[in-house]
């Protein structure tokens, strides 16, 4: 039985998108040292450049930044049919953060300052299951903004709502558990 040759990790290209320089170089020097191919991005638009230029495997991405947040990001990469790994990134370690960007498409959920052990884990175990694109995929339109209603569309029950951020809030139905995020 033959196996196929497992893949140089110079081969795997990783975005790792936050709007603050430092933690950006930190991660993008970090997984670069690793052998990974790695782009920096300070925003949703570079990393959209990022991808149209080269075809991408994984993205790390921060939750709140300006424009479109991660959240938004992860959102249209999945809408988008976009197969790659997503990996989250936030200070926020509140339940409802997590379970709200597992669910609108990340693969993965970590708290800011993370080990730069275990995130190599991570990226490393998503990039098992990756296959190599041999061409950057379709970029996909900005959606269009959700109203924020004030029932759930689900079961009818009332929405609670998160604090505001510049960004929008996560709506919740504590009756059936939907999260779901809407932007300002």
């Amino acid at each position: 039985m033959s196996t196929s040759p497992t893949p140089s990790l110079s081969q795997f290209h990783i975005l790792i998108v936050d709007d603050d320089i430092t933690v950006r170089d930190i991660l993008a020097r970090f997984l670069g040292n690793q052998g990974f191919t790695v782009t920096p991005c300070a925003d949703g638009t570079e990393m959209w450049a990022a991808m149209a230029a080269k075809p991408v495997h994984l993205v790390v991405m921060d939750v709140e930044m300006p424009g479109e947040d991660g959240y938004t990001l992860a959102y249209r990469l999945r809408a988008a049919n976009i197969g790659i790994g997503i990996i989250m990134l936030s200070s926020h370690t509140e339940m409802d953060h997590k379970v709200h960007g597992l669910g609108v498409g990340a693969d993965d959920f970590m708290s800011k300052p993370c080990d730069r052990r275990e995130l190599l884990a991570r990226v490393k175990s998503l990039l098992r299951r990756s296959t190599l694109p041999s061409s950057p995929p379709p970029i996909p339109e900005a959606p269009a903004k959700a109203t924020r209603p004030d029932n759930c569309p689900n079961c009818g029950s009332r929405m609670r709502y998160s604090s505001q951020s510049e960004t929008g809030v996560i709506g919740i139905c504590l009756a059936c558990g939907l999260s779901k995020f809407y932007e300002t």
